[in-house]
């Protein structure tokens, strides 16, 4: 099996502590048990203790290394000034390796070299003489000088060469020969190289304090492995490390490179004997007594002796197997003295390998506990679910979230359908995750929002844009959503559905937006959802940096630069709220046929006919609805509304018959005539005969006028063509008063060059892209004072987003609290049975589906509304605020390495969240039970939140 090197190292450090815990037993007495960590039941404080005991026991083995290092007499003075260097004069310790190998040219030499024989044969074939092949080569001969040196100083090297800050622990020197077959020196990485440095500053300040200890006061002290202390030891615990493996590795390549077996064989035992005393033991024995299962002061100076005792016994065995070679060897690029200065390097380099072991082993131990504790790895989904039924927990009835599942229904009759906010974890295939035949993810659940409803007579009015000159109110229930999405880096982030479906033989209109301003709402998507159809359309979540990231973005821009910052960023928070209309169209066709409410719930074919006309024809409602007295029956109303009706589809299903037989008559006529000139005056005189007839109806659209031509008193020949069977159409089947006479209206406005039947332009006029992006712009030559709500001044959702990102900075750091914008991703999912009989299918909407169904959304909601003349009673606007909490962690990590428990902060911001929306105190919000835990571990919120007029104050001008 081939392992990466930083994984083999990982082996080979376990492999040691097995060694070693094999000799802590020799070194303690049979009656102590040395154990690791999690074999053991012990107290939090003692994974301190390890790690503190580890760390210390590094220091001292360092120290011990460092003076037995120094060739000088004088270590133990030469290494305080060190100290006092780094301590009193506050200067950086660089610890400094250089080292130089050059090549010379001895001498010049030829080899004679046996190549092969020759057999040489005399002309009788009798003698028989062998002559070998001799070929000479010519070698060169060099020598490799080898100088190295291990130094410290402080400052600047320049500086401190000059100044004499500068102290030589090791110098050494070496040479080897080489055979080239060129007269150039051999290949390869030997020559001057850069010196090597690493800064070791920290380093001599705890040799100089002589233990380690951790701060667990600080507010940055997590846990024993995740602190200011631990951490900024590491720092220069891995910048050493590489240090003493770049020094090993300088003088390894030269042994390889010169091949000499026998001092690779005693290189292979650098270090194996030494014990190294940074260990993750603890003591079994001593589980039942009250000072915890950790070793005593008196066992880690025992641990230390033997490190000593084991680092001179294996530097004295390497002095004698240099001494039993030849002087050659002896003396050669790697004798005894490089073999020595290898030997303490690696020594030092496995003390802090294995002290960021044990702080590793110590973090790996707290989070098995944790995973045995749950039974699993807790993901950002688990989370979700927790906060779900923490919150019934927390919040009184009345305040807690719910889901985001409502049914789309009048007051006192059956739903229509239903609407949704799903998520689902996206899967490893697919950005948008695993799809079923409906178009969701499998596993959705809805999500939960904090809310606050407003029945219609305490809703602001909200209007929307038909077309750049008309706009429709909507009337009906208004629900403010604040919803938190989590998210935990290096987790599958969690995707959102829209997911709207309708009964059988019921129908709603679907309009997805924002709220640009305090009394309009935006649509920029609609689709009309009816007869089971199971609509799913994903939803993107993209989080805006938070107030502190924007502050500190900008604190460096010029002050324009700053304004423009500003002003886009009010933009952004506004473009949060994301809205959807909900609109039942039972209600709003009774409204607009003068029927009583609830007429139309038994009439399943009627309300079919008649969306279809809307819809499809464009049929004006006033040739529809009721017009007679107002004390008449419901029977009596619905059976005019179904005989106006029907006389309009009559005509229609006539008009097809007679376009086709008349297509039929012109292609025979065609196929048998030989003189197109003749068939066109032919068809030219059956046009005047029919002039004098009824007054033709130019197309089928009661909603369109037709262009003016020079051909046939306003009408174009093709027109006249189509004007054909629909006239005959009308004499068969004659139309109902109000119909003939809106009919004769339309003839006369089209002889004259004037309007359609309905004197409005329809929104299939404007549904081109261009017209589409001025509807925006329609707002502004609408009056203020034409939708400002009178009876609630003080309601405005723009104002949300601000008001929460104020009380999200007030709190400080709660995880990051960033505004998120909500929009409409492209992939739309429909399910669809197109009869009763038929099975479902499902189908995605490609962009020109998503325009027709929108075109087709606003045609029926320009009838239902006769242009904005009428409301859309009974329709539901929800508002969404959303906010994504952010953690720089996964969950499990965020909880082992930061000690964090992430419930609280998420906790923290559903209450502020519910403030906000719904206006209320903390103490409101809470249940009884729940307040004084809440209030020991998050006391500022009480006291941001606790004051009754806390809004006002957060509340931002306009």
């Amino acid at each position: 099996m081939v392992v990466a090197g930083n994984q083999f190292r990982g082996l080979e450090i376990e492999s040691r502590f097995q060694q070693a815990l094999e000799t802590v037993k020799g070194i303690l007495d049979t009656t102590r048990e040395p154990v690791y960590l999690h074999e053991v039941p012990h107290v939090y404080t003692d994974k301190y203790i390890v790690v503190e005991s580890a760390a210390t026991l590094s220091i001292q083995a360092v120290k011990s290394l460092l003076l037995t290092l120094a060739s000088s007499t004088d270590a133990e003075f030469e290494l305080q000034e060190v100290v006092n260097w780094a301590v009193e004069e506050k200067k950086k310790i660089t610890l400094r390796f250089e080292s130089n190998q050059s090549w010379k040219f001895i001498k010049e030499s030829v080899r004679e070299e046996e190549v092969g024989t020759a057999t040489v044969t005399n002309f009788s074939g009798i003698t028989k003489i062998d002559k070998r092949n001799i070929k000479k080569i010519k070698e060169y001969h060099w020598k490799l000088n080898s100088e190295y040196e291990l130094k410290v100083y402080s400052g600047s090297y320049t500086i401190a060469s000059a100044n004499e800050q500068c102290i030589v622990l090791y110098k050494g020197r070496g040479g080897s020969e080489a055979v080239t077959a060129t007269n150039k020196p051999p290949e390869g990485t030997f020559g001057n190289v850069d010196p090597i440095e690493v800064d070791i500053t920290g380093l001599i300040k705890l040799i100089s304090v002589g233990h380690f200890s951790i701060d667990r006061t600080s507010e940055n002290c997590h846990t024993p492995s995740r602190n200011n202390d631990v951490e900024e030891m590491q720092k220069w615990i891995g910048a050493i490390s590489l240090f003493c493996n770049q020094v090993f590795q300088n003088f390894y390549k030269l042994m390889q490179y010169f091949e000499d077996s026998k001092i690779e064989s005693i290189a292979a035992t650098f270090s194996n004997g030494v014990f190294i005393p940074v260990i993750p033991f603890v003591d079994k024995s001593k589980q039942d007594q009250n000072g915890g299962v950790t070793f005593s002061t008196a066992d880690a100076e025992r641990f230390f002796a033997e490190f000593e005792r084991t680092l001179h016994k294996t530097l004295g065995n390497m002095k004698e197997a240099f001494s039993s070679l030849d002087n050659k060897a002896a003396i050669g690029v790697l004798g005894y003295n490089e073999a020595r200065l290898c030997t303490i390097v690696n020594v030092l380099k496995f003390c802090f390998e294995a002290l960021q072991k044990v702080v590793q082993h110590v973090e790996n131990q707290l989070r098995s506990q944790i995973v045995a504790a749950i039974g699993k790895h807790v993901t950002t989904r688990e989370i979700t679910e927790y906060v779900e039924f923490h919150n019934r927990k927390i919040f009184t009835a009345i305040s807690a979230p719910r889901a985001f599942l409502y049914d789309v229904r009048r007051h006192g009759f059956a739903p229509e359908g239903s609407i949704s906010i799903n998520s689902a974890p996206y899967d490893n295939v697919s950005l948008l995750g695993k799809r079923n035949v409906v178009g969701t993810s499998v596993n959705e659940t809805p999500i939960s929002t904090i809310c606050l409803t407003r029945e219609p007579h305490e809703a602001p009015s909200m209007h929307f844009s038909l077309n750049a000159s008309t706009t429709v109110e909507l009337q009906g229930q208004q629900i403010l959503h604040g919803f938190v999405s989590h998210k935990f880096t290096g987790e599958p982030a969690m995707g959102f559905n829209l997911v709207a479906r309708a009964r059988q033989f019921s129908s709603f209109v679907l309009m997805i937006g924002t709220i640009v301003d305090r009394n309009h709402f935006q649509p920029r998507h609609s689709l009309i959802v009816n007869n089971k159809d199971k609509v799913s359309i994903p939803l993107n979540c993209e989080p805006l940096p938070t107030a502190k990231e924007f502050r500190d973005s900008i604190e460096s821009l010029s002050p324009e630069q700053q304004r423009f910052a500003k002003s886009y960023r009010e933009l952004q928070l506004e473009s949060t709220l994301f809205a959807i209309a909900v609109v039942p169209i039972k209600n709003s066709l009774e409204v607009v046929l003068n029927l009583p409410d609830g007429a139309l719930t038994k009439h399943i074919k009627l309300t079919q006919d008649l969306m279809k006309l809307f819809i499809e024809y464009q049929v004006p409602s006033d040739l529809l609805s009721y017009e007679g007295g107002h004390d008449a029956s419901v029977e009596v109303k619905i059976s005019k509304v179904k005989e106006n009706a029907k006389a309009i589809l009559d005509m229609i299903i006539e008009s097809r018959k007679a376009e086709l037989q008349a297509k039929k008559e012109v292609d025979e006529y065609y196929k048998h005539s030989s003189d197109q000139e003749l068939g066109d005056d032919a068809l030219m005189s059956n046009f005047d005969v029919m002039e004098r007839g009824p007054a033709p109806v130019p197309q089928v659209s009661f909603s369109r006028a037709a262009p003016v031509s020079k051909v046939g008193r306003g009408l174009t020949q093709k027109q006249y063509k189509k004007s054909i069977p629909m006239t005959r159409a009308m004499a068969a089947h004659p139309a109902p008063k109000a119909v003939m006479s809106n009919a004769a209206f339309l003839s006369s406005s089209a002889q004259s060059g004037g309007s359609a039947a309905v004197p409005r332009k329809t929104v299939a006029d404007v549904h081109d892209s261009k017209s589409r992006e001025k509807y925006a712009e329609s707002f502004e030559n609408i009056e203020e004072s034409d939708f400002d709500d009178v009876d609630n001044p003080t309601i405005d959702y723009t104002k949300v987003p601000k008001q929460l990102e104020n009380l999200f900075d007030s709190l400080g750091n709660q995880g990051k609290l960033r505004p998120t914008t909500i929009t409409v991703a492209k992939h739309w999912y429909r399910s669809r049975q197109k009869n009763l009989l038929a099975k479902e299918s499902s189908k995605e909407l490609s962009d020109d589906d998503k325009t027709k169904e929108h075109n087709k959304t606003m045609d029926l909601l320009d009838a239902l509304s006769r242009s904005g003349e009428l409301a859309l009673k009974g329709s539901t606007l929800h508002v969404i605020v959303a906010v994504t909490q952010c953690f720089d962690k996964t969950v499990l990590e965020t909880i082992v390495q930061g000690n964090v428990n992430p419930i609280e902060p998420i906790e923290i911001t559903s209450l502020v969240i519910a403030s906000a929306i719904q206006n209320k105190t903390v103490s409101n919000l809470l249940k009884n039970s729940q307040k004084n835990r809440i209030m020991a571990h998050a006391p500022k919120i009480f006291k941001l939140l606790e004051d009754d007029d806390q809004t006002k104050k957060m509340e931002v001008n306009e």
